[in-house]
């Protein structure tokens, strides 16, 4: 496994990372990524580099998840050695400085716009919630939640009832909690322009497409 770079049409391949990556974002000339290592968890971690592949460094040791947004990386922390600390989200200078907790609790599926974040509260029936810079916490559902995703005007998210996965769309006050299609999703699942993107269990896992009305 391999982290590269190249052009459009492959050719010109650079390799960046010997390692598993997760998580690239490009900023400012800059890669920062999530590095786990095959040889070594002590060199798992945050990681930025020049997009040429040069000027590589550690940020932080915190490994999990990721976002960029703004000025800000967000991280949940799994491999923490203190079991109660583990998946609490913090954020961080885009240089790994001023690091903070923003939520002490363990989260999940958990997405970041503007001044609020999206998020799965694992110890509240993994249903999911919202909460603002202020710290107001808002929960829009109360059933077993995935994938969470907004669009500017609704939240679209994989609900999960009797183990069979669906989509829906809430409003980000909670209201309007609608079907918006019953497949089966099993894992992966985006928006593109005006398009949903998922994997159909129901048919061997393939990766489908539907309207964000839930049409086509």
């Amino acid at each position: 496994v391999a982290f590269i770079k190249c052009r459009l049409d492959f050719t010109e391949k650079t390799v960046l990372e010997k390692a598993w990556v997760n998580y690239p974002y490009v900023r400012d000339g800059y890669i920062y990524y999530m590095l786990h290592s095959f040889n070594n968890a002590s060199d798992d971690g945050l990681y930025r580099m020049r997009i040429s592949g040069s000027g590589r460094e550690k940020l932080s040791d915190m490994f999990g998840h990721m976002q960029v947004w703004g000025d800000t990386i967000y991280v949940s922390y799994e491999n923490t050695e203190n079991e109660a600390e583990a998946n609490h989200l913090y954020a961080m200078n885009m240089d790994g400085s001023n690091v903070r907790e923003l939520i002490s609790k363990p989260v999940f599926h958990w997405f970041v716009f503007g001044d609020a974040i999206l998020y799965q509260d694992d110890q509240d029936n993994e249903s999911l919630h919202i909460v603002d810079t202020a710290g107001n916490d808002t929960k829009l559902n109360d059933d077993i939640s995935y994938y969470p995703i907004f669009d500017g005007e609704h939240i679209y998210y994989v609900k999960n009832i009797n183990d069979v996965r669906s989509i829906w769309r809430v409003d980000v006050d909670g209201q309007n909690d609608i079907l918006i299609g019953n497949y089966h999703a099993s894992n992966g699942f985006v928006l593109h322009k005006d398009k949903i993107y998922f994997v159909y269990q129901d048919d061997g896992n393939r990766i489908y497409s539907i309207n964000k009305d839930g049409s086509n």
